[in-house]
């Protein structure tokens, strides 16, 4: 008997979303469990990082639904979403390079009315202790991956119940990938946090997944468990 999964907490039914009137995705459908980690990949141009945008209110949606914990959500904005504790982690790093991995900290908490004190008993303190160690220095001296990890780290100031993570390691060194993949899994056992994540190193991602969807020009090309797609060869020729 198979083991019972969490309950859907995120889900789209024929998404079609774009910019200037093109649509990017043609009515793509997903879900995502409460508790997992649900990768999205594919090729440039998928429609992965609009996918994200879409669900998060900065790419309008043109047709279709969508729900969050069953409840029909399809033109929410992104303040909406914060109010729930859904946070959005751009591509690229988003940091300010002259401030200080401390003053990230505090600039977060101020902006989304968290006491800093009780930055010490997040997690993410606890998941990056490198941070520790750089909290007088300006995010312009870290490497690429301490700059990724201070981006997640403001993100888990604000106590998300879900992750919308989007190609968290562009720019990095293949030392740099997976460490950040190998956090991000911790991440989700430790605290249990939703994670909706775009990424291009597949192999990667593969590993620490619990649900994969394909995306093909704007829709799905294959939806299933990330182990499928690791062990048999002709589904992984077919759809990479």
């Amino acid at each position: 008997m198979s083991a019972t999964r969490d309950p859907v907490l995120i889900e789209g039914r024929k998404l079609v979303s774009g910019y200037g009137g093109k649509p990017v995705l043609k009515e793509l459908t997903f879900e995502a469990r409460q508790g997992e980690i649900t990768a999205f990949i594919g090729h440039n141009g998928s429609g992965k990082s609009t996918l994200l945008k879409t669900l998060f209110g900065l790419v309008q949606l043109q047709s279709g639904e969508m729900f969050f914990e069953s409840c029909p959500i399809s033109h929410a904005r992104p303040r909406w979403w914060l109010r729930q504790r859904v946070v959005f982690v751009p591509q690229g790093q988003r940091i300010f390079p002259q401030l200080t991995v401390r003053e990230h900290f505090q600039m977060v908490a101020t902006l989304r009315h968290v006491r800093s004190e009780l930055f010490d008993e997040n997690a993410s303190r606890r998941l990056f202790p490198e941070l520790d160690e750089r909290m007088s220095h300006p995010a312009y001296k870290l490497s690429g991956g301490e700059r990724q990890m201070l981006a997640i780290a403001c993100a888990l100031i604000q106590s998300p119940r879900v992750l919308l993570l989007d190609e968290p390691t562009l720019g990095l060194a293949p030392g740099a990938i997976a460490n950040a993949m190998a956090r991000i899994q911790e991440l989700n056992k430790t605290t249990k946090i939703t994670i909706l994540i775009v990424e291009q190193n597949i192999h990667e991602v593969l590993r620490i997944a619990h649900h994969v969807f394909v995306l093909k020009l704007g829709r799905v090309g294959f939806s299933g468990a990330s182990s499928e797609l690791q062990n048999d060869t002709s589904l992984r020729s077919t759809f990479l």
